[in-house]
């Protein structure tokens, strides 16, 4: 049955482009290991981002849990302790042991200062994560990498095709990785990408993840299912042919939501100049007279990938608790906003929380 088109959100393409697209894999009866589609992919990509190699993957834990095996990482990992759940299973499916790390005060970027104390011999790579409109401090990051000898990995899904001191993120750490989630710009049915500038690294990842398009033979501790599929990588290329397009779709929603906001009493929204495609919504609630938990789940019915933070920091994830830090006002009184909301969907979010207003 085709699908109601009345109901899109703005990161799906056009039906019939779909449907092209999805006979051509039919008639070529290739369906996944490294097929002509992902090729055409992860070539488009290195074009687009500058990068000497860019290896896809069928989702962003999958990347993350073989970026740590291709790094040889056996001890420790440091990561924010503003971070999704994901990113804790990753390192402890990888057999090594998460550390969380402390947050900028003013952010949820892990601090380069807390770094510089938490870090030892046993700390063996450091993930660093670009959300929300928050970049992390980038050159001291690498610098401390050179300094302190830890791999560094930085988790950058939506400031995918975007620049950081007029050089695009992709360039950054030993490993840097993208999702391809439907909530994200590129689309590719909860896809990802890992780019590196090490040709070794880069045979490392194409081999762990299976021996279909591996450019070189190298030694790996073992091969793993991450193989990205034809159709994952031909909504992904659907996605790049009207990337521009999209990111000035939100950029221009962006400029609405602020203005929206201006005469909202008690709702702000974060860092909205940079140019990312998801932000914040920081709410004073008691000023709203709300409690996020009493609204989440009409939240959810909006937009599913709302997100209420639920699934960040050290305090709420014991299993995975090693310390315990200051916890940040913004995530309980935040809500995070996704490239695929609408006008009319946020328009319904700022009405719930200005319901109890007069």
């Amino acid at each position: 049955m085709k699908p109601n088109n009345s109901i899109k959100t703005n990161n799906l393409p056009p039906w019939d482009e779909f449907q092209k697209m999805v006979q051509g894999i039919w008639e070529r009866e290739y369906y996944t290991n490294h097929g002509p589609l992902v090729v055409d992919l992860e070539n488009r990509i290195e074009n687009l981002l500058g990068v000497k190699n860019a290896v896809c993957m069928t989702n962003s834990s999958i990347a993350l849990m073989i970026a740590i095996k291709a790094l040889d990482i056996n001890k420790k990992v440091l990561i924010p302790s503003f971070s999704h759940l994901n990113i804790a299973q990753s390192v402890e499916w990888a057999g090594v042991e998460a550390e969380f790390g402390s947050i900028k005060n003013d952010s949820f970027v892990i601090d380069p200062k807390g770094i510089q104390a938490e870090t030892n011999e046993n700390i063996e790579l450091v993930i660093a994560v670009n959300d929300f409109g928050m970049v992390s401090e980038i050159d001291e990051l690498e610098e401390l990498a050179r300094q302190k000898n830890f791999r560094l990995i930085f988790v950058s899904d939506s400031f995918f095709g975007e620049n950081y001191k007029e050089k695009k993120f992709g360039h950054f750490g030993d490993i840097e990785i993208f999702s391809f989630n439907e909530s994200q710009l590129i689309n590719g049915a909860d896809g990802a990408c890992i780019c590196t500038s090490d040709n070794l690294l880069a045979d490392k990842l194409r081999n762990i993840r299976s021996s279909y398009g591996a450019v070189k033979k190298v030694p790996i501790p073992y091969t793993g299912n991450g193989r990205m599929s034809e159709i994952q990588a031909g909504l992904s290329l659907l996605s790049l042919d009207n990337f521009e397009n999209k990111r000035n779709e939100v950029l221009k929603r962006k400029n609405e939501f602020n203005t929206i906001v201006e005469k909202t009493e008690g709702v702000s929204i974060y860092n909205s100049i940079n140019v990312c495609c998801n932000f914040i919504l920081v709410l004073n609630c008691v000023k709203l007279g709300i409690n996020l938990k009493d609204v989440t789940h009409k939240l959810k019915l909006i937009n599913k990938h709302i997100e209420l933070f639920k699934f960040y920091g050290v305090e709420i994830y014991s299993p995975y608790k090693r310390k315990s830090f200051p916890k940040n006002s913004l995530i309980d009184s935040s809500i995070g906003l996704p490239s695929n909301i609408t006008s009319e969907e946020f328009n319904e979010v700022v009405s719930i929380l200005t319901q109890n207003i007069k």
